[in-house]
């Protein structure tokens, strides 16, 4: 038979689980805000000319002219220091895919998060 004492130390960290997927949550809906927005700029690009003069940010605030060389082709990092060129229509893709992706883990990170949720509420009750 558990403890009263085992029941509140196995309580509180369960909040704090519930704490840190929570935060986790947080991050990924801002990391699919961002994906939403950069494919709402792919979009807006996509209907620009060659040579058009555009905003490049630098850093969040920073932003620099540029001109427009290829408004068709993009250079994406797929890791270890390599990019490749993507055309409008494969990055639209790979953005669209991320986007999918993140959504899926944030679904599954809800459910935990209230399957935990539900657990503490029984262990609650048997506390009392």
């Amino acid at each position: 038979m558990t403890s009263q004492r085992e029941k509140l130390i196995e309580l509180q960290m369960m909040h704090q689980q519930m704490k840190q997927i929570q935060k986790h949550l947080e991050l990924m809906e801002e990391g699919l805000g961002e994906l939403i927005s950069a494919q709402e700029s792919l979009k807006e690009i996509g209907t620009l000319k060659e040579g058009t003069q555009i905003l490049l940010p630098l850093t969040n605030g920073v932003f620099t002219k540029a001109q427009l060389a290829d408004q068709n082709m993009f250079l994406v990092n797929v890791g270890a220091g390599v990019v490749v060129g993507k055309t409008l229509e494969q990055v639209q893709k790979l953005l669209e895919d991320q986007a999918e992706e993140m959504a899926k883990q944030q679904h599954e990170l809800a459910e935990t998060l209230e399957n935990l949720s539900t657990k503490a509420s029984e262990l609650q009750e048997e506390l009392r």
